[in-house]
This record gives structure tokens, sequence and C-alpha cells, in this order.
């Protein structure tokens, strides 16, 4: 969480900015990856409760 909520221009006084950027990146894909797994669980669920209760 400390590579997002530092601000980039701190990043690149304290000479870490690439490694900053690199750990947003890897959050991001992680909550990218998450909401998808939410988003595609949300879906099977609704085609299970669409056939039980057809």
């Amino acid at each position: 969480m400390k590579y997002s909520l530092t601000p980039d221009i701190i990043s690149l006084f304290r000479r870490r900015f690439w490694k900053d950027q690199f750990g947003e990146l890897k959050l991001s894909v992680f909550y990218f990856c998450c909401l998808l797994i939410f988003v595609m669980e949300c879906v099977v669920v609704a085609k299970v409760i669409g056939v039980i209760f057809r």
C-alpha cells in the first residue's frame, strides 16, 4: 500500500521512482484480477440461479 500512497515526486527524490512505479503496477494488476474474479463469480451465480428458478 505504501507505493500507492507515496506521491511520485517524493519517490523521485528518494531515488525509488521506478521501484514505486512497479509496485503500483503490481497492486493495480492485483485489484483488476480481484475485480475480474468477482464479476465472473456473479455471472456464474446468476446463471445457476436462472437455471434453478426457470
